[in-house]
């Protein structure tokens, strides 16, 4: 699907920031030429996020029982807080893609690390040791040499990613804390969480990004039967996204999921070059390494330490003492 996006994207003469949103929008203007109106509402989600409604509207009520799986009952109440947060996730994070560069926006993001780290220890009451925090450093070192060369600030844009990373760290949190709270798995917290978000996101994104399909696609055409497998694509690996990201949360911890996220921002860069051909500079090529050595430091320390806490075991279960 990223590299179907990215066709699409580069053709389209228009900024970094907006490629993405007139990508989506381009792609609902040809399968509207083509009679798929009713997908319209579906378009739930900006900057390659939208059609992830339809795979959460489509997935609950049909895998849960082809897998014979019993859905544990989870109170509204308790599901609305994360469900509020995830809304806010997806919102925020893509206000301060489209105000900010993606420099600044990069550089922000990073900040979700020690805003995990700090939440965790001052309300969870989870410590960490000095040398787990001390990783952290060639990370942010990183992917501040990554990103310097596009920093640009403004106030609303800083807004938005100041508070996206807040709202993020509280999602992220709250998606493994709930999960072991009601001893559910991924799938069953999805089942909740999927229809409520959606509903709320249906009306916000609806209200303040209407489709226009007019001017979108003047000079570019595309076979509205690619843009459909296109579209089908990014609801399957929408689905397995969800699915593994609350996974790897349940099994290890945020702070690890947020580490194995920098892995993905260094392969995303690597990748463009070796694949697409995208120019790297050298202070790129730093920044990268110093990344990879801060995730491989955690990664050896924490290994450490389940080591010696547990030297049978390579995970540890949920509900127990100790987490990766």
């Amino acid at each position: 699907m990223a590299t179907w996006r990215c066709i699409i994207c580069n053709s389209i003469p228009s900024s970094r920031q907006t490629r993405h949103s007139k990508c989506n929008q381009i792609i609902f203007l040809a399968l509207k030429s083509a009679g798929f109106p009713t997908l319209e509402p579906f378009d739930l989600f900006s900057n390659g996020r939208r059609l992830d409604g339809i795979t959460q509207y489509i997935y609950p009520s049909h895998v849960c029982h082809c897998v014979n799986k019993k859905v544990t009952e989870i109170p509204i109440k308790e599901i609305l807080y994360i469900c509020l947060a995830f809304c806010g996730f997806v919102l925020l994070t893509n206000f301060s893609l489209q105000n900010n560069t993606i420099g600044t926006y990069q550089l922000i993001k990073i900040l979700t690390t020690p805003t995990i780290i700090f939440l965790q220890y001052s309300i969870y009451g989870k410590k960490f040791s000095g040398k787990i925090i001390l990783t952290s450093l060639p990370i942010i070192c990183g992917i501040y040499i990554n990103s310097y060369y596009d920093l640009k600030f403004n106030l609303l844009g800083l807004i938005y990613g100041l508070c996206g990373v807040i709202v993020t760290s509280f999602y992220q949190i709250w998606a493994g804390e709930k999960q072991k709270e009601f001893h559910v798995n991924s799938l069953q917290l999805l089942y909740y969480l999927s229809p409520m978000s959606s509903l709320f996101l249906f009306f916000i994104i609806m209200a303040s990004q209407p489709l226009s399909f007019n001017n979108l696609a003047s000079n570019h055409e595309y076979d509205p039967y690619v843009a459909f497998l296109i579209i089908f694509l990014s609801c399957i690996f929408a689905l397995l996204v969800n699915v593994s990201t609350y996974s790897l949360i349940r099994q290890t911890s945020p702070l690890t999921y947020n580490m194995i996220g920098h892995l993905k921002f260094c392969s995303t860069i690597l990748g463009g070059y070796f694949i697409f051909h995208d120019p790297i500079q050298k202070t790129q090529v730093y920044g990268i390494l110093l990344t990879m050595i801060g995730v491989l430091s955690y990664s050896l320390l924490k290994l450490k330490e389940q080591f010696n806490h547990k030297p049978d075991n390579f995970l540890e279960k949920p509900n127990s003492k100790y987490i990766i």
